[in-house]
């Protein structure tokens, strides 16, 4: 219900527009039948422009500009930490219609250190859109800062499930390689690793020299374990 009312709000021109074309109607013609026909068109236009979802990326649209100015409007401010999370909140729910503006919305969460505020976020985007496989990782991602990389065994089942079905999926490669190093399981974080720098064509050379450490630290105390 919430989004078939903001489909009649984001389109008032459209309606301004057919409600003067029935009042010129009714003008020319002298017919309550051309101005309640006028008004049906509206009604049944937009109930089949939102059943057949021609609506949606609009409102999704419309969310993402929402978390635009509250940013905009955060960042011209000098609000405290309170007043900044407050402000999202309110947010969260304004754009709770949208599960790309919730997605959104968790993603900044996760920047801003709050991934548990983030994660309430994440999970109602699945609800709406399960079958996004972007969420799962973005759902994964915000359960690995919350314990710091350690995943739990029901994460880490989801992750390593996630990746059979998206072998390519490198953020959470990553998420598992971290996992790995952390249970000592060297070799499996090693391999891990490696693909990303083989298969990553974007990483900065920062970003490289980074897993390259990494690797090394995992090669060093896998060769320690050893003696």
């Amino acid at each position: 219900m919430q989004q078939i009312l903001l489909t009649f709000s984001l389109f008032w021109p459209l309606w301004v527009l057919i409600l003067i074309c029935a009042c010129l109607a009714y003008y020319c013609f002298k017919s309550k039948k051309v101005l309640l026909l006028s008004f049906l068109f509206c009604i049944i236009t937009v109930g089949l422009y939102y059943r057949w979802g021609g609506s949606e990326g609009v409102i999704h649209q419309h969310a993402l500009l929402q978390i635009d100015h509250s940013l905009s409007a955060i960042g011209k401010s000098e609000f405290t930490t309170e007043e900044v999370i407050h402000s999202l909140a309110q947010l969260g729910n304004t754009i709770s219609y949208s599960h790309v503006g919730l997605a959104k919305l968790n993603q900044i969460y996760n920047q801003l250190g709050m991934p548990e505020k983030g994660l309430v976020l994440i999970e109602k985007a699945r609800e709406l859109a399960p079958n996004e496989k972007e969420y799962v990782e973005q759902w994964i991602y915000s359960k690995a800062l919350l314990s710091q990389g350690r995943l739990d065994p029901e994460i880490r089942l989801a992750a390593e499930a996630f990746i059979q079905q998206h072998p390519k999926q490198l953020v959470v490669i990553n998420l598992l390689a971290i996992d790995h190093y952390f249970l000592g399981q060297y070799p499996e974080a090693i391999a891990k690793w490696e693909f990303i720098l083989q298969e990553d064509q974007s990483l900065t050379d920062d970003k490289k020299n980074v897993l390259h450490k990494a690797v090394q630290n995992a090669q060093h105390r896998l060769h320690r374990n050893s003696r």
